[in-house]
């Protein structure tokens, strides 16, 4: 099923199945560590914060904004060492939890610096004019991916998911905003019926669209893997690492 990632650039339908696969085969533990947002959202469900506010950022809640934002982060970064960790040992069923987050928390001043730094640059670009923002954001699209799975951080880092992307940002551009306009589309017509017929969004709505975003998650580093090993061929890979072995074949 992923003979072909080190093969060639996957195709629009190859990354989406290929990733599609992949999600499911890490599903159990991906739901894990998307439970890290519950504390979050029982806290806000006790104080009467209006989980349509939140949603689309209506309301002046800045400090549970930032926290979500942390969270997010994290647990993005927990889910690409799960893709990575899955894809290495990909007949590994028991991939620890608690290994995950311990790899996820040892990372996480590498991560902070990089999207800093990123964030920074992105704003800077805004200010100037919109589309060198867009232009730029999407240079470091990759930036997580790069701090998890090739141990680099802040401009390195950065310069590495802007190399990769370099010569295909329109297909990059073009493949993300694709995918994420279909799982947008999906969450937004859980969040209107759920709010046609029980008037909010509760808890358990924000943890299925926080499930269904984590696919994005997943497409983003199989794309990643994908153009790293087609660009350069890394000499730290191993072709199993990313390759399902098919039984039946040998």
């Amino acid at each position: 099923m992923y003979k072909d990632i080190d093969k060639e650039e996957l195709t629009l339908m190859g990354l989406f199945s290929t990733s599609w696969e992949i999600y499911k085969k890490c599903f159990k533990h991906i739901f894990l560590i998307i439970l890290l947002y519950l504390p979050l959202y029982i806290v806000m469900d006790y104080l009467g914060i209006n989980f349509n506010s939140f949603r689309t950022r209506n309301s002046p809640l800045n400090i549970i904004t930032i926290i979500s934002g942390i969270i997010t982060v994290f647990i993005n970064v927990g889910i690409i060492f799960i893709v990575k960790e899955r894809l290495i040992d990909f007949h590994n069923e028991d991939i620890n939890i608690g290994y995950i987050l311990k790899e996820s928390l040892s990372k996480w001043w590498d991560v902070l610096i990089t999207e800093l730094l990123s964030g920074l640059i992105i704003i800077g670009m805004t200010l100037l004019l919109i589309v060198p923002g867009i232009i730029w954001s999407i240079y470091y699209i990759f930036s997580l991916q790069v701090v998890v799975i090739k141990d680099l951080r802040g401009k390195e880092a950065l310069d590495f998911s802007k190399e990769m992307v370099s010569g295909r940002w329109w297909k990059v551009f073009g493949t993300i905003f694709l995918f994420n306009l279909i799982l947008g589309g999906i969450s937004f017509c859980l969040f209107k019926f759920q709010t046609y017929y029980f008037g909010q969004l509760s808890i358990i709505t924000e943890i299925i669209v926080d499930i269904i975003g984590a696919i994005s998650t997943v497409l983003i580093t199989i794309f990643f893997m994908n153009l790293d090993f087609n660009d350069h061929n890394s000499a730290e890979y191993k072709l199993e690492e990313y390759i399902e072995i098919d039984e039946e074949s040998i």
